[in-house]
Parts: structure tokens; C-alpha cells; sequence
């Protein structure tokens, strides 16, 4: 009989109502005693104990490994180094882990044990790198935060939507987290960096907010800085004003350009708003007027009129600031012009121009017909399969358009006499192939031009150079084309003899020649007339601030006081050497401006580098404005946040002090 048994029945005698006369009864149970539940009983022997697997360095031969965080629990679980599947202690079992191998990844089951072995060190070779990566390596930074920012900084970059960050980036980094760095615990790692849109939009404002600032502070301790600025309409009609400074750094030594603002107009784009929206960022940022010494516009009404223009109310506050109409806005109004001023009768040009025009959208703005012509050059072996559309805005495109008409001559010929088009008439007549040849000629001469003068760090001196030699080319066409010498256009020449114009057509090279040479005395007048010789004659009496120590530079300079101050430097043989090792003038000024003897007139020489000629990084402005404001996105609010981050490449955002500023919150 067992002990339970035993004492089951004892328990039943002590509380029966046959008490043991030695012994009192026992006392009724209270109510509280009555409702008092009973202990659970353990079920089978208490000695019974949970089996516990251990961890054996064999197991890796079956593609499982013991996870550093198992390494001291008593019973472990192991993962598999292919799936990241996890087993439980109970499940630690060779024969369990075999059928994994073999169910899941039968590829290697007849692998060395070598190669399960080189499998695990690349894996924690990779659990390390995830640590690294989402660890920043000074001790007091926050991670996720400082993930969160770099991520917002790239996306500003790039001009993508904030959205992406939460949309596009998280999912990819969950995907390399999970395949690359160690699985579940990298993917929840990942998983708790803040991205969604609203904390973007945060960040962003604050990484802006950081690089205005130290813009800020650079432009106060600039001593003297100029503006260009410009104004368009995005995608939604309103009114927007770009504006970029250029000023000596003192810090890094260099003449920088850099964006200054992108705010709304208003309803009204008149000089007064815009100079309203100027002196109201000059307040609040505490700039002074007193140190703008340049302004480049690009010549319209608003900007340039007389009484109340913006450069003219900029004028009331800086009296010696200097104004310049934009050197590339006058260089494209020199070239477009195809007809004499006094004459209201269109020039033989100005009747090509159209006839290209009219070619090219009789083909590509209809989808069939531009098809059809596709397929034409493709059968043909054309380099070319489309035409390009003519844009009297872009400054490029009357040359481009030319010249891809001039190529695809022979297939729009076959194009337009297979549809008994006239247009292909035109392809038949040596003249007007001749001028033809001339157009795209000497428009490519003048596009090569334009794309030198655009580009950013250009200084006065370096555009004015480039206009001057383009005048002195104009004369020198002009004298080699009355000696009937066509050198200078060669693919004109080339055409010239191929139709055998002496026996084919005797008029043709008096008639040519007569063309071309009217075409460039009107080329001439315009760039004398859009660039006057005073700019030049004014510049060459500056040309000490490209060299102070040449004795000719120094004998055309006009300071007035500070001329005996150049005449020292001219004679310092330290500062000369010193000058040598400066690869651009500009920034030996500006290392200057830290010698108290000689600070003066690099303050001069430094009023003139300033000075931007051409308004280039506004239109860049213009198309960072339409990639950023499009059809989906044209609620956008913050487009001078947007921008600046965007355009800024040379300060950087300080993290570590964004990072100190908020509080750590993981995304949930």
C-alpha cells in the first residue's frame, strides 16, 4: 500500500465524527477558511526532470551555428546559417537538424564540413559589419538618429520625395539587413530608425536650417560680396525669386558662389516686390547693404528700369554698388537677330529659319508621321531617327536644330518626295542647301561660345576675353569670305565642290558669298552694339588685379590713393613668390586680405572678382526648381529648404549638432 494511500485514508479518520476520546474535535471552519481554494497538486513524480540538449561543435556540419547571445544560456537554441531559421533546446537533435539540411537546403549536404565552417566566419564577419555600420564610432552619437539624418541629407540631394524614405530605402535596407547582416536581429535594428514622412520633413528643415546658418556667418564676415538673381514661375504660377551670392571665404581662402534664398514673389513681379522680398531677408538675417558692391540681373524691365527697377531701389541703399546685364542673356540677343534693325523685310536667313521650322513640325509633334520618319532612318542607316523641336528661349537650340536637319537632309528628301510633299523641293536646291550648311556652321561657332561662358567660379575678366575674341573671329570671317576663302566653314566648302557649282551653277558662289558676308556685318553690329568697347578698354585698366607684378599692368592702373600701396606690392619679391603658388589670382587676393599692409587693395581687387557676369546659376536654380516642384508634387511648401540642400556642395550639415538637438524615438 503507497505512502499517498496511506495518508489519504489518515486524513479521512481525522475528519470524521468518530473523534478519539484523548483528543478534542476539531473547530467548525470559518466562511474564509471554506472559500480559501486549495493549492494545485503536481501531477507525476517531483523528481522528474526537463532534458537539457547541449551544444556540440559537430552541429555545424549540419549548416547550424550557436549564436553569440546562446553562448551561456543552459539551454540553448541554435540558427541556421543558410534560412536563419531558429531551433529551440528540444529541438537540438542531429537528426532534426540533418532533415533541415537535407529538406531545405539539399545543395549542401554533401559539403565539407570546411565549408560550413568558412560559411559561419563569413556570417559573423557580417553580423560585425552590421554593428559597425549602425553604430556611429564616437561613443556619444545616436545611431538611429544619425542614420535618419544622413538619409534625409541624401534624399534633399537627389530631389526625391520624403515619402521614399519610409517607401523605398527602409524595405531595401531590410532586405540587405536581412540577407547580408545576420537576419532577424539586423532587420529589427533597421526597423527601428525613424523615417516616415513627417520626420523627414523635420530633418530636412533642420539640415537647411544648419547650412543657412553657417552660409550666414560666412557672407557677415565676408568684406564685401555680390548678388545675381532672377525670377520664374513653377509649375504652379507662382512667382518665385532665386538669388546666389558670391563673396572671398576666408576660411578655405577661395572666391565662392553659393545659394542665398528661393522665396515667392507675390501676386505682383514688379522691381518693387522684388526688392521688397531683398531687403526683407537682408533685415532678418542682419546683412548690409553697404557691403553688396555687385548685381548681375538679366536686363528686363523689372529688374533694370530707371526709377523704380530693383538694381535702382538696391542703388538708393548701395550707392557704389555696380549693375551688369547678364553677359550670356546678350550674347544669345546677339545671335538670334537674322534681319537688319532698319529693315522690317525678312533676310534669305530669316526665310531658312522658317522653312526648318516648318520642316521639323510637319514631322515630330505627330506621333504617326515621326514614326513613320523613325523607321525611314533606320532603313536608311541613319546616325540620327528624330528631329529636335526649335525653342527661341533655349539659347542652344536654333544650332542643334540646324545642324540635325543638315544631317538627316538625304532621309527627309526621301521622307517628303515619298508623300509628294513640296517641302522636299527644298532638298533639291544647291543655294539653299548651301545656306543651310552656313547656319548650322557658324550657330555651332556661337554655341561653342555660350557653353563657354556658362559654368560656375567664372570672373569678369575670363568672359570679357572670350566676347572680344569672338568680335576679332567675326572680322576675320568676314575678310577671308571676300577673298572667297570659306576655311573657316569647311563643311560649306566641302558642299560647294561636291555639286560642282563652276560648271552646275556659276551664280552660286557670288550669291553665297553675298549671303554670308551681309549675315556677318549684321553679326558684327550686334555684339558691338550688346558689348560696347568700353567694357573692355574699362577692364583693361584692371588688368593689375590678373598680375600685380607686370610693369605694363601697373602703368594703365587708376587708383588714386592706394596706388602707392600697389607699388609696394609690385615690388615685395616674398609676395611675388608667394603669388606663384596660387593657381587662380582670385585666391591669392583673398589670402591677402590677412596682410594688414596690403589688405587694402586686395579689398579693390576683390570688389572687381566678385562680380558674376553671367546669371548661369540661376537658370541651374530654374532646373533644380522644376525637378523638385513637379505635377505630384506641386504642393510643395518648402522649396527654399529643398533647394538649398539640394544645390549646397561646399557646407556640409553639421549631424553631431542636429543629432544633440532631438530626442531618440525608434520607429515602432
Amino acid at each position: 500500500m503507497s505512502k499517498k494511500y496511506v495518508q489519504k485514508i489518515i486524513n479521512f479518520g481525522a475528519c470524521s465524527n468518530d473523534t478519539e476520546p484523548d483528543r478534542q474535535p476539531r473547530p467548525a471552519a470559518s466562511a474564509l477558511e471554506l472559500k480559501k481554494p486549495t493549492p494545485n497538486r503536481k501531477v507525476g513524480n517531483e523528481n522528474t526532470k526537463v532534458k537539457r540538449r547541449k551544444w556540440n561543435d559537430d552541429y555545424i556540419k549540419y549548416g547550424f551555428f550557436l549564436p553569440q547571445s546562446e553562448e551561456t544560456s543552459l539551454a540553448p537554441s541554435v540558427q541556421c546559417m543558410f534560412c536563419s531559421a531558429t531551433y529551440r533546446n528540444n529541438c537540438l537533435a542531429p537528426s532534426k537538424l540533418r532533415n533541415h539540411l537535407q529538406n531545405k537546403h539539399a545543395i549542401h549536404q554533401n559539403k565539407s564540413v570546411q565549408f560550413f565552417k568558412n560559411q559561419h566566419d563569413y556570417l559573423c564577419k557580417q553580423q560585425s559589419a552590421l554593428k559597425s555600420l549602425v553604430r556611429n564610432t564616437s561613443a556619444n552619437t545616436k545611431p538611429l538618429l544619425f542614420s535618419s539624418f544622413q538619409i534625409a541629407h541624401v534624399l534633399m540631394q537627389q530631389k526625391k520625395p520624403y515619402s521614399e524614405a519610409e517607401s523605398v530605402i527602409k524595405p531595401c535596407l531590410k532586405i540587405v539587413a536581412n540577407l547580408c547582416h545576420g537576419g532577424k536581429q539586423a532587420v529589427d535594428k533597421v526597423e527601428q530608425i525613424p523615417l516616415s514622412n513627417d520626420t523627414m520633413t523635420v530633418r530636412g528643415s533642420m539640415i537647411a536650417d544648419d547650412i543657412k546658418q553657417q552660409l550666414i556667418a560666412k557672407l557677415k564676415e565676408a568684406p564685401c560680396f555680390a548678388l545675381q538673381f532672377d525670377e520664374t514661375t513653377d509649375i504652379k504660377n507662382d512667382a518665385q525669386l532665386i538669388v546666389y551670392c558670391r563673396f572671398p571665404d576666408k576660411s578655405v581662402k577661395k572666391i565662392v558662389e553659393h545659394f542665398l534664398f528661393c522665396l515667392p514673389v507675390g501676386v505682383r513681379t514688379t522691381g518693387q516686390f522684388i526688392f521688397s522680398k531683398l531687403d526683407e531677408f537682408f533685415q532678418n538675417e542682419n546683412l548690409s547693404w553697404q557691403n553688396c558692391v555687385a548685381v548681375t540681373t538679366d536686363g528686363a524691365a523689372a529688374m533694370t528700369g530707371k526709377h523704380r527697377g530693383a538694381t535702382a531701389l538696391i542703388k538708393l541703399r548701395s550707392p557704389d554698388c555696380k549693375f551688369l546685364h547678364c553677359i550670356l542673356h546678350r550674347e544669345a540677343l546677339a545671335s538670334k537677330k537674322l534681319r537688319a534693325h532698319s529693315s522690317d523685310k525678312a533676310s534669305e536667313l530669316d526665310k531658312l529659319m522658317s522653312d526648318v521650322v516648318k520642316i521639323v513640325n510637319a514631322i515630330r509633334p505627330k506621333a504617326k508621321t515621326s514614326r513613320l520618319f523613325s523607321k525611314l532612318c533606320d532603313e536608311m542607316s541613319a546616325d540620327h531617327k528624330t528631329l529636335l523641336l526649335h525653342s527661341e528661349v533655349r539659347w542652344l537650340s536654333r544650332g542643334k536644330v540646324l545642324q540635325r536637319v543638315l544631317l538627316l537632309r538625304n532621309e527627309l528628301y526621301e521622307f517628303f518626295k515619298s508623300r509628294n510633299d513640296e517641302s522636299g523641293v527644298l532638298f533639291e536646291d544647291d543655294v539653299w542647301i548651301s545656306k543651310l550648311y552656313y547656319m548650322a556652321s557658324v550657330f555651332n561657332h556661337l554655341n561653342q561660345l555660350n557653353l563657354s561662358l556658362q559654368g560656375k567660379g567664372g570672373d569678369i575678366f575670363d568672359v570679357s576675353g572670350k566676347i572680344e575674341s569672338m568680335k576679332l573671329k567675326i572680322k576675320m570671317w568676314q575678310s577671308n569670305v571676300r577673298k572667297n576663302n570659306l576655311s573657316n566653314f569647311p563643311n560649306l566648302g566641302n558642299y560647294m565642290k561636291e555639286c560642282n557649282w563652276e560648271d552646275n551653277a556659276p551664280e552660286l558662289e557670288n550669291r553665297i558669298t553675298t549671303i554670308i558676308l551681309d549675315h556677318l556685318q549684321l553679326l558684327s553690329e550686334n555684339f558691338e552694339m550688346y558689348f560696347p568697347p568700353k567694357l573692355h578698354q574699362d577692364l583693361e585698366k584692371e588688368m593689375w588685379i590678373i598680375n600685380p607684378f607686370i610693369a605694363d599692368h601697373l602703368s594703365q592702373a587708376n587708383l588714386g590713393d592706394i596706388m602707392e600701396t600697389l607699388l609696394e606690392l609690385h615690388n615685395d619679391f616674398s609676395q611675388k613668390s608667394f603669388f606663384k603658388t596660387h593657381p587662380y589670382y582670385g585666391d591669392y587676393w583673398v589670402s591677402l586680405l590677412e596682410s594688414p599692409e596690403y589688405k587694402t587693395i586686395a579689398l579693390k581687387a576683390l570688389q572687381e572678382l566678385v562680380l558674376m557676369p553671367t546669371t548661369y546659376l540661376s537658370e541651374k536654380g530654374f532646373s533644380c526648381l522644376v525637378e523638385l516642384k513637379t505635377k505630384k508634387r506641386n504642393a510643395l511648401k518648402c522649396v527654399d529648404s529643398s533647394m538649398r540642400v539640394a544645390l549646397e556642395g561646399l557646407i556640409h550639415p553639421r549631424f553631431e549638432k542636429l543629432v544633440a538637438k532631438v530626442q531618440e524615438h525608434p520607429s515602432h
